[in-house]
């Protein structure tokens, strides 16, 4: 009884297996060149992208009051980063020695980072809209600048 039930597991995943594969109208001919195929393969990962808003990363369009609250409050970046530290890596602290020194100190290095996060720092780029994280960026920048003297 048991041996059944196994060939019957079985032959249920070969079927799903099966139909899982891909089919021929997907797959073009071997004789094509691969560099032929590259196009292709990169119009489908560009059509596979979600898209992204288009925010001008200058500090000039930033708006600091805004940034300061996601800091703040709506990313809720204080949990690691209150008065620029760094609660889990000492060292990569938001002051403006450790943005130099680890090529930080720029709109789009820390736009780029707080979109994508790294390391134990998570990705905001789903949470926030792209004039919240030019802004937080512009935020950081400007009180790294000052030493963080208002926090």
């Amino acid at each position: 009884m048991f041996w059944k039930k196994m060939l019957a597991v079985l032959v249920m995943v070969a079927v799903f297996m099966t139909g899982c594969g891909s089919s021929d109208a997907q797959n073009p001919p071997e004789s094509q060149s691969k560099t032929s195929q590259q196009p292709q393969q990169t119009e489908q990962v560009a059509e596979a992208k979600p898209e992204v808003e288009e925010v001008e990363l200058s500090r000039e369009a930033a708006d600091l009051e805004n940034g300061k609250q996601v800091f703040m409050a709506k990313a809720n970046c204080t949990q690691c980063h209150r008065g620029g530290i760094n609660t889990v890596i000492a060292d990569k602290h938001l002051g403006k020695d450790a943005l130099e020194k680890y090529n930080m100190d720029s709109m789009e290095a820390i736009a780029h980072q707080v979109r994508n996060g790294k390391n134990a720092m998570p990705a905001y780029g789903r949470r926030l809209s792209e004039e919240q994280i030019r802004d937080v960026a512009a935020y950081v920048l400007s009180q790294a600048e000052k030493g963080w003297t208002n926090q």
